[in-house]
């Protein structure tokens, strides 16, 4: 047989054998489209609401810290998708294996999260950094990464973010575009939060932006079964202990 040919097939079965494994892969809805049943509020007030299937969420005026919607259940390694639509300004991101901060401290959670960047001219969505509430430390830019800062999709148009965390491996996909592969252990398990960003002044042009999340699920049983490969180097941060404070 053609050695091509031969390549080609065994491509297209592995292709098939991959969406076969997805299409029956357990996944776990987290929102079920109609209310918040099974998240809970960090440091509320937060302007959010279901609408159309969605969690709505606006930035909410003289607020000093950060606001969380979590869930209720705490993981350790899972598959996580979610879809989100917002507008450009809006400053927001997808927390995982977060723990609740000191009284004390900037903000009420301490954990990973994939930054959806109001920044449009640097388009790191889908980077990796630690959030501290009032520091932070970017573990996984997307400084170099042309292809990764082109795979988000013009503004009010859903985007679909894929986390995999395994032991101390995280990959992380946009649409279907690998924007991360880091090695850390600093979070091993712990919650996922939906962050937004404190607003301290009444600016009227700010808390008209919005972003809308939808169809959240995960797997958390043996989610190495579906794992997916990833083209991206491993970067190793777990002596990154730089961070940049801002308040």
């Amino acid at each position: 047989m053609n050695i091509t040919l031969c390549a080609r097939r065994l491509l297209f079965v592995g292709l098939v054998s991959l969406a076969s494994a997805q299409s029956e892969a357990p996944w776990q809805s987290l929102f079920n489209g109609q209310n918040l049943d099974g998240w809970s509020l960090v440091d509320p007030p937060l302007d959010a609401k279901v609408e159309d299937g969605a969690i709505v969420i606006h930035l909410t005026p003289h607020t000093v810290r950060h606001t969380f919607l979590r869930t209720e259940t705490s993981y350790r390694d899972f598959i996580f998708e979610i879809e989100f639509k917002r507008d450009q300004a809006m400053d927001s991101g997808v927390m995982f294996r977060c723990e609740s901060a000191p009284a004390s401290a900037f903000s009420g959670v301490f954990g990973y999260m994939v930054k959806i960047d109001p920044q449009a001219q640097r388009r790191w969505t889908g980077g990796l950094f630690v959030d501290y509430g009032n520091g932070y430390n970017w573990l996984h830019s997307l400084a170099d990464d042309l292809r990764a800062q082109s795979a988000e999709k013009p503004p009010g148009e859903w985007n679909q973010l894929r986390i995999e965390t395994i032991g101390e491996i995280t990959k992380i996909w946009l649409n279907n575009v690998p924007t991360v592969h880091a090695r850390d252990d600093r979070y091993l398990e712990g919650f996922i939060a939906l962050k937004i960003h404190f607003l301290n002044n009444g600016d009227p042009a700010k808390k008209a932006l919005s972003i809308a999340y939808r169809h959240a699920r995960i797997i958390a049983a043996n989610p190495e079964r579906f794992a997916r490969p990833i083209d991206l180097p491993l970067r190793d941060t777990r002596h990154d202990q730089e961070v940049t404070y801002f308040r």
